[in-house]
């Protein structure tokens, strides 16, 4: 299986499919023809995701200021600075969560 943060693995589509300029469908048909079965799954669940996440967003468009389950609204989160600063800077110790946001970073 492969490692999902290999560059073969990650997308760099989103702005396009975000704006209409690429259409999921045709993505999907497309990458299945050109993609082995093992990388298509990885590719195709994170597609799935995506749209998954934006529906939910549209469904529950108060998620950019709240929780959507109530139980999570009294939750604090963390005010450290230097773990703030570390994330930012992709410093965790953890490689994907690095890697992550290093990209981030770089675009």
């Amino acid at each position: 299986r492969p490692y999902r943060a290999q560059a073969s693995a990650t997308q760099c589509l989103s702005p396009y499919m975000r704006f209409g300029m690429l259409s999921c469908r045709r993505l999907y048909w497309e990458a299945k023809k050109a993609m082995d079965k093992q990388l298509f799954e990885i590719f195709w669940r994170s597609l799935a995701l995506r749209d998954f996440a934006n529906w939910q967003l549209w469904l529950f468009p108060q998620m950019r200021d709240q929780p959507i389950r109530v139980h999570y609204e009294g939750r604090a989160s963390s005010v450290d600075k230097d773990t703030l600063d570390c994330w930012k800077k992709g410093r965790t110790g953890y490689p994907l969560v690095d890697a992550g946001m290093r990209e981030l970073q770089t675009s």
